[in-house]
């Protein structure tokens, strides 16, 4: 491929584009498939457990194309806009974390004027505010609650948690009882070795 710079840039570009139009074809398949369960049939748990078998994506991978998929659904305009390749996935994967039919507009007019990396932050922030907008007695709400363990490759282990305050308190209070009893332990250890 013998091109100058410009045009070398200019077809990478327009590559893009045509990817993120066949992820959109691809999202949607994904939401007729999730929507029949045919997961199900092939004995996974959900469509994505079902993606990172057959497709071989990761668990996060997998279970953020079917959300993203489900919200396409949804929001007409950011669907289109995905379709046509106008706008990248990254940042349609960033609008449906927060897009609403009313909002999916203005948030598509943003993410025209920014990078993938701005309107990341730009909908974090406004994830923030509308939870900070919600009623003191919905904000720790059970649905949103969480546990979850992840084994890493280096041997150790990831957990990660969303709970009430009053039970973060408690986990993060046994926690540190248990690495004090640890170190107080291998300290005892070290002493009757010398």
């Amino acid at each position: 491929m013998a091109m100058n710079v410009e045009d070398l840039g200019e077809w990478i570009a327009e590559q893009a584009a045509h990817l993120d139009a066949a992820t959109h074809r691809l999202l949607t398949a994904v939401r007729e498939f999730d929507a029949s369960s045919s997961w199900y049939k092939q004995g996974a748990r959900s469509c994505a457990e079902w993606l990172s078998w057959r497709v071989g994506w990761s668990r996060q991978t997998a279970r953020d194309r079917v959300r993203v998929a489900q919200r396409l659904g949804e929001l007409p305009l950011v669907d289109d806009e995905l379709r046509r390749g106008v706008l990248s996935y990254c940042k349609v994967r960033a609008i449906t974390r927060v897009a609403t039919p009313a909002n999916e507009a203005a948030l598509i007019d943003m993410a025209k004027h920014s990078t993938g990396a701005q309107l990341e932050r730009i909908c974090r922030k406004y994830a923030a505010v509308q939870r900070l907008g919600t009623d003191p007695d919905t904000r720790y709400d059970d649905e949103h609650r969480y546990v979850s363990r992840r084994e890493l490759e280096n041997g150790f282990v990831e957990i990660s948690a969303r709970l009430h305050p009053e039970e973060a308190a408690a986990v993060w209070a046994a926690l540190d009882r248990i690495v004090k009893e640890r170190a107080h332990a291998r300290s005892a250890v070290d002493v009757s070795a010398d």
